[in-house]
């Protein structure tokens, strides 16, 4: 039996997992590579053949489906580079996931509730459960200089160009009249983020005098090896628990600002579909076994 991945060619983390327990044990479609597949759909039936590894199965040899993060990069190949087949693809992936779900194969979270897990419904939930800033988004107004604040977007969409909006201190200055999220600035000494697998939690913190700025992502390789695994007290970890449960979530990374040992915990977001390679890379912390456990066939 297999686990099928639907994913993108430039998916480290995937690229982790399939090394550890052996590519004989996966099926991986990248987005960005339509052209390696022959696959043939109907209600009742999958086949999916290999035009590079020549393999060829069904979906009777199909134990798990995963959806990782297939649309960071674009098809570039003929016809796959129009819109028309780009869409087109993506609704055919999307009903292979269906497939799969109505046969109970999906593992960890779905793609199909990503609007229902937008930033301003999450502080929603997270606010009974922990300490949350206060957070706004604005269109078609400007903004007049803003005091102790932030900036980040709801999406994790990029600009045209491809460059990244990533959360920038925005005290002191005045907006245009663009669509802007605005959240209370922080002040913590460490970043916190806890990796939740199907209820076991994972904690690391990030001491932020390693690094200038105020989003650890725009020197994320710089600091990858600098984060430390951390013991959280029952009461935070019963709390995460039950924050997902609420959200009906298998997976997913929580972002927080923390002191020293996670007090003071301020809760940012959960991202449902979050990296977390990086965090355990000599396996030490049982978050890789734990997903490599999710993982295997």
């Amino acid at each position: 039996m297999k686990t099928l991945i639907i994913t993108n060619s430039l998916d480290a983390t995937v690229d982790f997992i399939i090394n550890e327990i052996g590519s004989s044990n996966f099926v991986r479609i990248n987005y960005d590579r339509p052209h390696d597949w022959i696959l043939n759909l109907s209600k009742d039936a999958l086949s999916i053949k290999s035009n590079v590894l020549g393999f060829d199965i069904t979906d009777k040899d199909i134990s798990k489906f995963i959806w990782r993060k297939p649309y960071i990069s674009e098809p570039e190949l003929a016809p796959y580079d129009d819109k028309f087949y780009k869409t087109e693809w993506k609704f055919f992936l999307h009903d292979i996931m269906l497939f799969f779900r109505k046969k109970g194969r999906v593992f960890l979270n779905e793609p199909l509730p990503d609007f229902l897990f937008t930033k301003h419904y999450q502080l929603s939930y997270a606010a009974d459960y922990f300490d949350c800033p206060p957070m706004f988004s604005r269109i078609n107004a400007v903004l007049p200089p803003q005091i102790n604040s932030i900036a980040k977007g709801l999406s994790s969409t990029t600009f045209e160009n491809g460059n990244v909006f990533y959360t920038t201190d925005i005290s002191g200055q005045e907006l245009d009249s663009a669509l802007w999220t605005i959240q209370e600035k922080v002040d913590r000494t460490h970043d916190l983020t806890i990796a939740f697998v199907y209820g076991k939690v994972f904690a690391f913190e990030l001491d932020r005098g390693l690094f200038e700025g105020v989003d650890w992502r725009t020197v994320v390789f710089e600091v990858s090896e600098d984060w430390r695994f951390i013991e959280l007290d029952s009461d935070f970890t019963n709390r995460i628990i039950k924050f997902m449960s609420e959200l009906s979530l298998n997976y997913g990374r929580l972002d927080f600002l923390a002191n020293a040992n996670a007090s003071d915990a301020v809760f940012l977001e959960v991202n449902r579909n979050g990296q977390w390679a990086w965090l355990d890379p000599k396996h030490e912390h049982g978050l890789f076994k734990a997903m490599c456990d999710v993982y295997h066939p």
